[in-house]
């Protein structure tokens, strides 16, 4: 009720035939009810009598004017309608709730714009990424062609060796013969 204004919503309700015009009266021109808040408790008392009628137009009107209690109320998003304005304000009521449909529309773009501006942000981020670890996987093929080339040379040496150690083994016994020989 602190939020609420009684002379926004008793518009919509009266042409809705949910009041009538003693009971608008009642709620925006009486002094038994000196401030909003007391108003608005009064209008949300009458609209109870209202049944379902009742609840149904405080929704609509809710959903128009004050969409965040709509949403906050039902867990649903407002579908506003333009006709529905046209008949309960006339033209001046389309202009505004154009210009807020535009300044929504235009921060949705706004974030919308952030949030691709992150997006691309990240993708240059990743992309740097995947630079760093394309040379670093090309870094570590060269190692380990490195790698595989020195175990290629170190066998290749081992074999050398072998048969150096076998030729050696071969000539000291030669010598040995031939010393005992001599």
């Amino acid at each position: 009720t602190r939020a609420l204004n009684p002379a926004k919503l008793t518009p919509y309700r009266r042409q809705c035939r949910v009041i009538d015009e003693q009971d608008e009266e009642e709620v925006l021109s009486t002094y038994r009810f000196p401030c909003r808040v007391n108003r608005t408790g009064r209008l949300m008392d009458i609209l109870r009598c209202r049944g379902k009628r009742g609840y149904e137009a405080f929704l609509e009107s809710l959903e128009f004017y004050y969409p965040e209690h709509f949403t906050l109320l039902t867990g649903q998003e407002p579908a506003q309608r333009c006709s529905m304005i046209l008949d309960e304000e006339g033209p001046e009521g389309l202009t505004q709730f154009l210009m807020t449909e535009v300044r929504r529309l235009r921060e949705a773009r706004k974030s919308q714009l952030q949030r691709e501006q992150q997006l691309q942000a990240r993708g240059r981020v990743l992309e740097e990424e995947r630079a760093g670890l394309e040379q670093r996987l090309r870094e570590q093929q060269q190692t380990q062609e490195r790698c595989q080339r020195l175990r290629e040379d170190w066998e290749a040496g081992s074999l050398e060796l072998l048969r150096l150690k076998d030729e050696n083994y071969m000539i000291a016994m030669r010598l040995a013969q031939l010393s005992e020989e001599k």
